[in-house]
């Protein structure tokens, strides 16, 4: 599911029309067109962006199939510009020029391909990453929109029990306080003794190994959804709790979580 927000009219920097590319800059909650970043910080924050055929409608460049995301904190992925220079993946014809002279460059996950700004046409339904130089240029950081934090929460309540039939059941209410909707929800769980094959996640500086039970497309705005799921036969029926994770992410690919903690009852 594509996601969509209102596109502003102006760039806040220029106060000139936005054209088909264009940029959020996270760092100072303003939208810049490509002209005005030069002069922008290269250590902010920004998202790619680019306007949808449909009037005052766009959306984040995505870079594909990508997860939620590792917890970067402040090192983000970057290449120095000596690889980028010999790298051994095709440039379109202006790719290094483009870069000397603007900071910015993309790459084609699909074509795997430097590309300019003009280029990006033919790519358009590809998985697409920007890259802007900073460190006085000699490198170039991957901006992935799946390594911002969400501004957005998700409210979460759990109760757990154990059942006639010696099952350990989580009922779970998941609600949407915000006036936006929020996507690709995964309901997760973890207990002591998950399987190493699972997902690893980090809860209070620990490490815990987490099983993904459903995923859910979107949740709407101002809306609750309610469920329950049982934990597998053979887990230890001695645990004393378990831990409910949901993921998910905002219309700017943004990632979120939200997790809760139930004590086991012996009876409903």
């Amino acid at each position: 599911m594509e996601k969509i927000f209102e596109k502003p009219k102006v760039c806040d920097e220029c106060n000139e029309e936005l054209g088909r590319f264009f940029l959020i800059c996270k760092t100072c909650r303003k939208y810049i067109c490509y002209d005005c970043f030069s002069s922008h910080k290269m250590e902010h924050d920004y998202l790619p962006c680019r306007t949808l055929d449909e009037e005052n409608k766009a959306s984040v460049l995505d870079v594909g199939h990508a997860g939620y995301g590792p917890d970067m904190g402040d090192q983000w992925p970057s290449i120095d510009i000596d690889t980028f220079n010999s790298s051994y993946h095709p440039k379109c014809a202006h790719a290094i020029d483009y870069f000397e002279k603007n900071n910015i460059t993309f790459f084609c996950h699909e074509c795997k391909k430097w590309l300019c700004l003009e280029c990006l046409n033919d790519h358009l339904a590809h998985g697409l990453m920007l890259h802007v130089g900073f460190n006085n240029a000699n490198e170039l950081r991957e901006i992935d929109p799946n390594l911002y934090n969400s501004e957005n929460q998700l409210l979460l309540v759990t109760k757990a029990f154990e059942t006639d039939n010696n099952k350990i059941k989580v009922e779970f209410e998941i609600t949407n306080p915000n006036n936006v909707s929020l996507y690709d929800l995964r309901l997760m769980c973890t207990w002591d003794g998950l399987e190493e094959r699972d997902n690893v996640e980090k809860i209070d500086n620990k490490y815990f190994l987490c099983k993904t039970l459903t995923e859910l497309e979107v949740i709407p705005p101002e809306k609750t959804m309610k469920g329950f799921y049982e934990i597998p036969d053979g887990v230890n029926l001695h645990l004393s709790s378990i831990i409910t994770l949901v993921r998910f992410k905002d219309v700017f690919l943004g990632k979120g979580r939200v997790l809760k903690e139930s004590l086991i009852n012996n009876s409903k």
